[in-house]
């Protein structure tokens, strides 16, 4: 059985996923793909707009055979830790052939080149001189490979550009026999708003999604039919600013030894944050006012997400040693089921299709230090779940983790 992965946060599944996967097929027509999936928050920090099991299900209605949850203590952090959670996750599951992903270059020995570079002395003496002048990491890194390798700054700091050179490099210093599968990105860039033709960025699909009354026939054209029922069905998407208050409440309680203690919060970063609670009346105002040349938005939006879930700098430093501790699924088909079988018997992490086998709702209030590094993880899926679910007009019912099983949605296999 030949297996493709995918690392994706499908928020939601658009017309140009439905293209990567039409793009696997035609190299691969027999393989089962594995999607890798941000549970229910994103890499830059923001809530999903749909919780997981619903992106899940458009996945696999859209190509996919088996989704799992990258987990949180990954999912929202750097690009960086991002990709090697997601490479060593299915690293571990021992069945994934190739990983496919996304890049605006076509030239994969360029990308190659730049990720080996990176980890070299020389390139982290200059990388972290740039950092100590003020820069952040994404625009420290992205300057020094243009010097070092023949791509350029500006193609470097495109987001699908930076993951392929971190999957790259997570690949390279596993010495992992997974192949690298690049394709060329198709349609409207990242952070694109246009909805032009058949193709446009998850960014703007959410934002037509999350105005005052979505126009459907514009955004008919650039999702499939079986994202475009989902999210007509559901019509109630979550947002961000619904996490200001809640947001406030945990920072006005903190001190700034406690706001230390938080992953990310470093270099006095703890006094930028309680300092900006005054001047701010919005969640993206709060961020404006904390970000800096230093510390992007993105940056700042992780780690009050972080605060909020309590995802401190002990946890991350664990969870960097010990790398993915299970996956969790979240929906599969036929070809899916066919290959949890066969990752029962290879897989080097446990398989989770119920929650309360690892981890029951009582162990979320324990002290973190009475469970297993497994079940510490675990914790911070179930605590993203929650959050998630508070993001709505009508916030969801909490526990989800416990009472959803994995979907399974038949379709013939080809």
């Amino acid at each position: 059985m030949h297996v493709t992965g995918i690392v994706a946060e499908y928020n939601p599944f658009h017309n140009g996923h439905a293209h990567m996967i039409k793009e696997i097929r035609k190299k691969h027509p027999e393989t089962v793909i594995l999607a890798v999936m941000s549970g229910s928050f994103t890499q830059r920090g923001s809530a999903a707009i749909l919780d997981k099991w619903s992106r899940a299900q458009m996945a696999v209605e859209g190509g996919c055979n088996l989704v799992v949850e990258l987990p949180f203590v990954f999912a929202v952090r750097s690009a960086q830790e991002f990709a090697r959670g997601a490479v060593l996750l299915m690293e571990r599951l021992g069945t994934v052939d190739e990983i496919a992903f996304g890049t605006e270059c076509n030239e994969p020995e360029k990308l190659r080149k730049a990720a080996e570079r990176i980890d070299t002395p020389s390139f982290q003496c200059a990388l972290h001189a740039s950092i100590e002048k003020g820069n952040s990491y994404a625009h420290a890194l992205a300057a020094e490979l243009s010097h070092e390798t023949e791509l350029t700054e500006a193609t470097l700091k495109e987001a699908n550009t930076i993951l392929a050179v971190e999957y790259l490099r997570s690949l390279h210093l596993m010495k992992s026999r997974i192949l690298p599968f690049p394709i060329k990105r198709f349609g409207a860039g990242y952070h694109d708003e246009s909805l032009c033709g058949s193709t446009a960025s998850a960014t703007a699909i959410r934002k037509k999604l999350q105005g005052s009354s979505p126009d459907w026939s514009t955004l008919n054209r650039v999702l499939p039919e079986s994202s475009m029922e989902l999210l007509q069905r559901c019509r109630d998407y979550a947002r961000d600013e619904m996490l200001y208050r809640p947001l406030l409440a945990r920072l006005y309680t903190k001190s700034f030894k406690d706001l230390q203690k938080a992953h990310g919060v470093n270099e006095g970063l703890e006094h930028r944050i309680l300092g900006a609670l005054s001047a701010s009346r919005s969640l993206h105002g709060l961020i404006c006012a904390i970000s800096s040349k230093r510390y992007p938005q993105s940056r700042i939006r992780r780690i009050l997400t972080h605060l909020l879930v309590g995802f401190q700098q002990e946890h991350s430093s664990e969870f960097e040693r010990t790398g993915p501790q299970y996956a969790r699924i979240l929906a599969f088909d036929d070809k899916g089921r066919m290959l949890l079988r066969q990752l029962k018997r290879q897989s080097l992490i446990p398989l989770i299709t119920k929650t309360s086998h690892a981890l029951n709702s009582t162990d979320l209030h324990r002290d973190p230090e009475e469970l297993t590094p497994l079940q510490r993880m675990l914790r911070f899926d179930c605590l993203g779940t929650d959050l998630q679910g508070l993001c709505y007009v009508h916030p969801k019912q909490g526990g989800r983790d416990f009472l959803q099983a994995p979907l399974y949605l038949s379709k013939s296999i080809q």
